[in-house]
């Protein structure tokens, strides 16, 4: 909660303690009244003239008060229209936006692949770039051992030279298998845990993103100005989180899958170079519900800190 909601003022509360003021007022006038012997002899004797111009400063204090409450009650019931006003405006153009975004995945469509297959079958593509990416860490470290088992006229270098011609396909240039044997033998230790460093998953993943820039673009531009909206028009009243979790469950497991991904990558970042997506992601804990299926590995969990990944808690 941020520092203006902790101070704003909650109009309904102060009517009710203006209110209890005036009527603490009037009971110590009473009690004034019974216990003054001069003020009771004046009662007694119906002294009106007396009577009445008490009467008329006890309602006049007691009245300033009273009448100061109802006023604020009125502004409290104003400001509450307005917001509730505000807030149905908001979620007719958030859920417009959300029918948009399905008719965005529905329509999305590659070959034989559209709709929700589609960002299925990418997010396959990059866990193949993945694992090729693993045994190619492997082979660099020296170990072979298992791959060569079966056939050992088969040569080390062989196996490398078939592993670079997948990616090739996948869209990763020799310029980035370059920079991807070298980072593994920089970090020959996490390889052997099976284990690829962000970095180099990102180089995976812009390769496959290229072939498929119009389609992943958009598609995740949009989502990113789906975030925008909620928190420019919802934070101030602290209840953007509930609208980015509906966001969340529009999405199937593997748009999850992508979208953690692609919150890494340079494609993310805005014209400043800043991460904001990533950081709005991690922010809102925004994959706490992701399959375990829809990332490579357990430890990809680190790569958002702020996430309390359910999976991953369990491991």
């Amino acid at each position: 909660m941020n520092l203006k909601n902790i101070i704003k003022p909650n109009w309904i509360s102060i009517a009710i303690i203006v209110g209890i003021v005036g009527l603490l007022i009037l009971l110590f006038i009473i009690i004034w009244v019974i216990f003054d012997p001069e003020i009771y002899q004046t009662f007694h004797r119906l002294d009106l003239d007396k009577a009445s111009k008490l009467g008329g400063f006890i309602a006049g204090i007691v009245g300033v008060f009273w009448s100061f409450a109802g006023i604020i009650l009125i502004y409290a019931t104003f400001q509450e229209q307005k917001k509730l006003y505000i807030k149905q405006k908001f979620e007719s153009s958030f859920f417009n936006m959300l029918n948009i975004y399905h008719d965005i995945v529905n329509n999305t469509k590659v070959g034989e692949m559209d709709g929700r297959r589609f960002f299925s079958y990418i997010l396959g593509k990059l866990k193949d770039g993945i694992v090729d990416q693993n045994t190619l860490s492997k082979l660099i470290e020296g170990d072979v051992n298992n791959l060569i088992s079966d056939d050992p006229k088969n040569s080390r270098i062989k196996i490398i030279d078939s592993l670079k011609d997948h990616h090739f396909k996948q869209g990763v240039n020799e310029k980035s298998i370059f920079e991807i044997e070298e980072m593994d033998k920089i970090n020959s230790s996490r390889s052997q845990k099976n284990e690829l460093r962000k970095d180099q998953v990102n180089i995976i993943y812009e390769g496959i993103y290229k072939d498929y820039q119009s389609e992943l673009g958009y598609y995740f531009r949009y989502i990113f100005n789906i975030f925008n909206f909620v928190i420019k028009e919802r934070k101030k009243y602290d209840d953007d989180k509930f609208y980015i979790n509906l966001i969340q469950a529009q999405m199937s497991n593997d748009e999850l899958g992508l979208l953690f991904y692609n919150a890494l990558s340079k494609n993310a970042r805005t014209s400043k170079g800043e991460y904001r997506f990533f950081n709005w992601l991690d922010e809102y804990d925004f994959f706490q519900n992701i399959d375990e299926k829809s990332l490579f590995h357990p430890s990809h969990c680190e790569y958002y800190p702020k996430n309390k990944i359910k999976f991953c808690q369990k491991n």
